[in-house]
């Protein structure tokens, strides 16, 4: 089993001031000891990866201010611990029931876009990850790819990924909120899921670095 670190210095991103986990255990083998990802729902027994900690806290982050680490390349190969949340903190995704998290319909679609970004990024791998009613938590683990020229055509990403240039941890993320956004407006057409204001997702998002 690989336990893997987050770094003290992680970048925390998040924008809209959505309550904190503090004294909310995260998942097994999880802890935050004060952030920024949703005030419903409980982790509980929701196994996301054994053996994280994450040591950086975001509690009092000003609220619409980057904190990336300076200088950091975001496309480098490495594991990073990715938080997004739904705007207003609007529970669209599922419940909770008796400690475990249940999926609706959105849920599952969110799930699906999430397992797909690996058909537009030939950069990536999908570790663990977990859908709560209100936000999303999730490891993306960056890999080194073939220079340009060197790449088998028949494997080439779907849109997604600009070729030549090297896909961010920005890059997926905002696709994934992209097409999951376009995905759930349908499903607000033709499935009365619930309807949202503007923005399914918070502008921005948390990304913590790991180390293994």
């Amino acid at each position: 089993m690989n336990n893997y670190r987050v770094d003290s210095k992680s970048n925390a991103r998040d924008t809209g001031g959505t309550g904190n986990h503090k004294g909310l255990p995260l998942h097994r083998d999880i802890e935050v000891p004060a952030g920024n990802a949703g005030k419903t729902g409980n982790h509980k027994g929701l196994p996301l990866h054994r053996g994280i900690e994450v040591l950086a806290s975001n509690a009092g982050l000003p609220l619409r201010k980057s904190m990336r680490l300076k200088e950091y390349d975001y496309s480098q190969a490495g594991l990073y611990f990715i938080t997004i949340c739904a705007q207003n903190q609007l529970c669209l995704f599922g419940e909770i029931e008796n400690e475990e998290m249940k999926t609706n319909d959105a849920g599952m679609m969110i799930e699906r876009q999430w397992q797909e970004l690996p058909r537009r990024f030939d950069n990536i791998n999908l570790r663990e990850f977990v859908v709560m009613p209100n936000h999303f938590h999730g490891i993306l683990e960056f890999v080194e790819v073939p220079l340009v020229g060197t790449q088998n055509v028949e494997h080439s990403p779907e849109i997604g990924q600009p070729q030549g240039i090297a896909p961010t941890v920005g890059d997926v993320v905002g696709t994934f909120k992209s097409l999951s956004t376009n995905d759930y407006i349908q499903g607000v057409k033709n499935k009365n899921w619930k309807r949202f204001n503007k923005k399914l997702w918070q502008r921005n998002f948390y990304d913590h670095i790991i180390r293994c």
